[in-house]
């Protein structure tokens, strides 16, 4: 694992200066952060040849990463503390936050048109993600998202790196306990309607799922229906609720096993799964099957299919009646 301090950001890209002195350009894979931040970075980095900063810059450069070192301050160097988790939340909004080593969310960004609607006007930052999250239910239930009493929330936790210290699954339970509980709380009688579902993911599967457009929650539910078999539209998942391609599909049961939802290592070999195309093929193997018992039960049908007995007696009636005549 190497580390770096941030010094220039796209979209795409960061350029990090090392402890070598070196400045190295490294995929940003959409993770957030500030100038001045102390990243881990696991992918080789690619070393530029010319300075892409100024003199003055990479002086400066120097100075917060000695600051770093002998302080400990890392990205606090503006008072905004370093992510080291993100917790999506479906519902159909999309929505992904930003958590630091205090559980506190340091960022909030929709993922989707309707997460990023639900989110205007919010503002969650610095707020422990309990409350956060009863702050995000408040907004879901105005925009009457739960009208009908009856729904699939999909929760993810990732950690920014493995390395991170700090317990992915609690924060997914954190954010599980403050849905069920408002609920039970705004909706007691379809409690049993809405089911809350909590992934904890890898960090390639929250990568790959940002590249596909939907949330790690999202791609999770996914990979996990296609191993079981279903043929489940992506595109369709980057706007529709996973409810509403779960009802279709027969209900949530139908595409991930709720008793036993895949972990990290599982979902790591899912993904690998799919990118070999292992998993497209279980889905046709699936549909094939479908088809051959569909088949099968047309030939078994009542009154489709005459017997050679039956040919035979209605024959030998057809001869007598001649013989008569």
């Amino acid at each position: 694992m190497h580390k770096g301090i941030v010094m220039e950001m796209t979209e795409a890209d960061l350029v990090v200066l090392t402890p070598e002195g070196q400045f190295k350009k490294i995929p940003r894979t959409g993770r957030a952060c500030q100038i001045g931040e102390e990243v881990l970075f696991s992918t080789p980095p690619f070393r530029l040849k010319r300075p892409v900063l100024s003199a003055m810059l990479a002086l400066t450069a120097a100075v917060l990463f000695c600051i770093v070192i002998f302080t400990g301050l890392g990205s606090n160097l503006e008072g905004v503390k370093p992510i080291v988790a993100y917790v999506t939340l479906d519902i159909n909004p999309s929505v992904e936050f930003g958590i630091d080593k205090d559980n506190e969310v340091q960022e909030a960004r929709g993922l989707n048109d309707d997460g990023i609607l639900l989110l205007q006007g919010l503002n969650v930052a610095g707020k422990p993600l309990a409350v956060a999250t009863e702050v995000l239910m408040n907004q879901v239930e105005q925009k009457g998202y739960f009208q009908q009493e009856e729904g699939d929330v999909i929760i993810s936790s990732t950690k920014v790196y493995e390395e991170a210290k700090i317990d992915e699954s609690n924060l997914g339970q954190i954010v599980k306990d403050t849905v069920a509980k408002h609920i039970e709380t705004k909706h007691p009688q379809a409690s049993s309607n809405i089911q809350v579902t909590t992934f904890v993911t890898p960090p390639t599967i929250r990568e790959e799922a940002l590249t596909k457009g939907v949330s790690a929650g999202k791609y999770a539910v996914y990979l996990s229906a296609k191993d079981n078999g279903n043929n489940i539209d992506l595109n369709a998942l980057k706007d529709d609720s996973v409810h509403k391609i779960a009802k279709d599909a027969g209900g949530l049961s139908k595409l991930i096993n709720s008793s036993e939802i895949p972990k990290k290592d599982v979902l790591t070999r899912l993904l690998e799964a799919e990118r070999t195309g292992e998993l497209d093929a279980k889905v046709k193997e699936k549909s094939d099957k479908g088809k051959s018992d569909d088949d099968k039960k047309t030939l078994t049908r009542p009154g489709t299919t005459t017997s050679a007995k039956n040919d035979g007696k209605n024959d030998n009636k057809n001869d007598n009646k001649n013989d008569n005549k």
